[in-house]
């Protein structure tokens, strides 16, 4: 056999170890199992659908880890360990297709954004932005300890705090801007130099009131006029 014959041969065998091995391959989602974190993707452009591949991720531990569920049709890039296509791996990363618009994201910002608008984002400025568009569900084992330099702001229609170890606010001033209604009891000024309490309107209770060295105000006795010596109701007060 001569040098083209030998050449022509090398140039088929190579041809034919390149065509058995896959290299990286974009692909559909075609399925997706969220209980083993696997999808079948079809390859293409062959058209072929794949057996159930691993998706990969940046953070993985027993039981831990960041998952990122793909939707049916997303579109990915497989990778193929030794070239073996019956050893593939779904990257992490999906692409954006046209027909979907994305969200402006600012180089060095981060941005995590639901379907459902519920979004985690960090700005470049520092600032940490998060929505939640259903309920928010916070456990904490521990303890929980939260730090404000500048203001804290609550706005909602109703405020519940549950708590068997007690709750303890460290502010020059709280300003609450609406009803304050209390089931249990309020006490106050129980420092070393005691407190006073103020209110701009009236004060009505179902029950009896003692101030300093008067035990009860219903028990009372108002004289008729300061200095008469005559007692207005023997019984109780009458003003």
């Amino acid at each position: 056999m001569d040098l083209v014959g030998h050449l022509d041969v090398m140039r088929r065998e190579a041809e034919r170890a390149a065509s058995s091995r896959a290299f990286p391959k974009f692909g559909t989602i075609a399925s997706y199992d969220p209980d083993t974190y696997r999808a079948r993707v079809t390859v293409e452009p062959e058209g072929i659908l794949s057996n159930w591949l691993p998706i990969s991720s940046q953070f993985v531990g027993a039981g831990w880890g960041l998952f990122l569920g793909p939707s049916i049709g997303d579109v990915v890039l497989c990778q193929f360990a030794d070239g073996d296509f019956q050893m593939g791996v779904i990257g992490s990363g999906m692409i954006f297709l046209p027909t979907m618009p994305t969200v402006p994201c600012p180089s060095g910002q981060a941005m995590l954004i639901h379907s459902s608008g519920t979004f985690v984002k960090l700005m470049n400025n520092g600032d940490l932005d998060l929505n939640a568009s259903g309920n928010m569900n916070v456990t904490v084992a521990g303890n929980a300890d939260v730090t404000v330099t500048g203001d804290a702001t609550i706005t909602s229609p109703t405020v519940a705090i549950d708590a068997s170890a007690g709750v303890t606010i460290t502010s020059p001033t709280i300003t609450l801007d609406g009803n304050l209604e209390v089931s249990g009891n309020i006490s106050g000024g129980t420092g070393s130099g005691g407190g006073t309490a103020s209110f701009n309107g009236n004060i009505s209770t179902t029950g009896d009131i003692s101030t300093g060295s008067l035990s009860s105000v219903n028990d009372h006795v108002h004289l008729y006029s300061p200095g008469s010596g005559s007692q207005t109701d023997t019984a109780g007060p009458t003003g």
